[in-house]
């Protein structure tokens, strides 16, 4: 009965964790850019308005794209996303996050993207500067987002 009990309220408390970290956590990552608390990345989510931020505030465009259920997609999205070295890297950029799952399939299709996670660096035209498929640690993003500055 003791051991039913402990077995409960353990089972309770793993679900009640493990449903609300990510909850919490992907509440936060789709805040507006206005809004976002320090230390998230300010990811925009309409590509065009991101276009017109960038075209403003000449600056180049990095876009992650992304679909529901990539398992890699969200690994970058709780651990690289997450490193201050990689948010650092990306404060001069217009960050864009494009889910194809949710009806932004005319972008990527653009962009010809067949894997996820895929990553783009563009100019604020659009032009592709550098592309990247597939996870990257903190240490291989900042890598490469360095030799698209050059």
């Amino acid at each position: 009965m003791v051991l039913k009990r402990r077995f409960s309220s353990f089972a309770v408390a793993l679900v009640v964790t493990c449903g609300l970290v990510p909850l919490i956590y992907s509440a936060s990552q789709k805040q507006p850019s206005s809004t976002a608390p320090a230390g998230f990345i300010p990811w925009q989510t309409d590509f065009e308005g991101a276009v017109a931020i960038a075209k403003k505030e000449h600056k180049r465009l990095f876009v992650k794209f992304s679909v529901d259920g990539c398992s890699s997609c969200e690994k970058m999205a709780a651990t690289t996303f997450l490193e201050p070295a990689v948010k650092a890297s990306l404060a001069n950029y217009v960050p864009v996050m494009i889910n194809v799952s949710e009806g932004q399939e005319n972008v990527a299709s653009k962009y010809n993207v067949d894997l996820v996670p895929a990553l783009y660096v563009l100019e604020a035209d659009g032009k592709v500067v550098s592309q990247k498929v597939g996870y990257q640690t903190g240490g291989e993003f900042n890598e490469w987002i360095a030799q698209s500055t050059k």
